[in-house]
């Protein structure tokens, strides 16, 4: 047995079967929300998967599967976004377009649009919230953040989707 095989977690650290079964088609439309195309979303959450189970014993002390899994992977495709971008601008440079296709899916442009205008960190906090329906203390261990600022940032982030989709009176808190 090779060295790499014995490196990895046993599987039934965490419930991999119950993510898939249970949460792994919600928490790809979330991190899509949050990354904008299915397939970078696929993408990142199943690299998230492969972290989690790295984490082998230590995985046991995630509050919440879907929140970690989604948070991992939405800062794991928001890095890929910007090496892209950092590739896209050096590809202008000598030349060659960038593509700029936008991807519509469902009828989905309007909220999709909203949370695209929402800074990263409001977006990523409002898509676990309201789509994974992930608790502000699971979102708060997941980002390492304060219950508090999970709650601002919600706020904020109820407020301008408000807004962005023409229903300013129905930003009120729950």
């Amino acid at each position: 047995m090779t060295r790499a095989a014995t490196d990895v977690a046993p599987v039934d650290l965490v419930d991999l079967d119950g993510f898939v079964t249970r949460d792994y088609a919600r928490v790809v439309a979330a991190v899509r929300r949050i990354c904008g195309t299915d397939i970078d979303a696929e993408d990142a959450v199943q690299d998230a998967l492969v972290k989690l189970v790295q984490l082998g014993s230590a995985a046991s002390s995630v509050e919440s599967i879907p929140a970690w899994v989604t948070v991992v992977a939405s800062n794991g495709a928001h890095s890929g976004r910007r090496r892209r971008g950092s590739e896209e601008r050096a590809l202008g440079r000598v030349g060659v377009p960038a593509d700029s296709a936008t991807e519509v899916i469902d009828g989905r442009l309007d909220l999709d649009r909203a949370l695209a205008a929402l800074p990263e960190r409001q977006r990523q906090i409002a898509t676990l919230h309201y789509l994974l329906d992930a608790s502000v203390a699971s979102i708060a261990q997941a980002l390492e953040i304060s219950d508090g600022t999970v709650k601002t940032q919600l706020s904020r982030a109820r407020a301008a989707l408000a807004v962005a989709l023409g229903h300013q009176e129905g930003a009120s808190d729950e």
